[in-house]
């Protein structure tokens, strides 16, 4: 809660003793982040879900601007490009990238992308039959029922 990690200032715990903590804290403060420790410290809760609660929770508090919520309301209608061809940078895509991303959605009719839609390295490549075979042995000797 802001204290500093000065010897003096830390206690030590057990996890049940933690979680306590957390839960007077919360009953003491209100603070939704208490009660999410709380929650996972004592079982109650996964980290995963812990983590996805305090997003959700954290975006209740934000102020958007004007302009940001009428390009996410433009979104949202079917607008994908409302926030501009840019990556993560805030840059835009090159020709290359933008050119896999398309590939990419093609998925698994495009030999480029396995069912997985991941890259194939051996992309529209085509085994020889002596490479089928060897396959196909190798299954066999795995598949076996002793």
């Amino acid at each position: 809660m802001g204290g500093s990690d000065d010897p003096s200032n830390i206690q030590k715990l057990t996890i049940k003793e933690h979680a306590e903590a957390h839960k007077k804290l919360y009953e003491e403060h209100g603070k939704w982040q208490d009660l999410i420790a709380y929650k996972m410290l004592s079982g109650q809760i996964s980290s995963y879900k812990a983590t996805q609660e305090a997003r959700r929770l954290a975006q209740l508090g934000r102020k958007f601007s004007k302009q940001l919520k009428k390009k996410l309301s433009e979104m949202k209608i079917g607008n994908k490009n409302a926030l501009g061809n840019k990556g993560r940078l805030g840059k835009p895509h090159s020709e290359e990238t933008k050119r896999k991303m398309r590939l990419k959605k093609l998925g698994k009719n495009n030999p480029m992308y396995g069912m997985t839609g991941k890259l194939n390295p051996f992309g529209g490549k085509k085994h020889t039959e002596e490479t089928k075979h060897r396959i196909s042995e190798s299954k066999k000797r795995y598949n076996k029922v002793d």
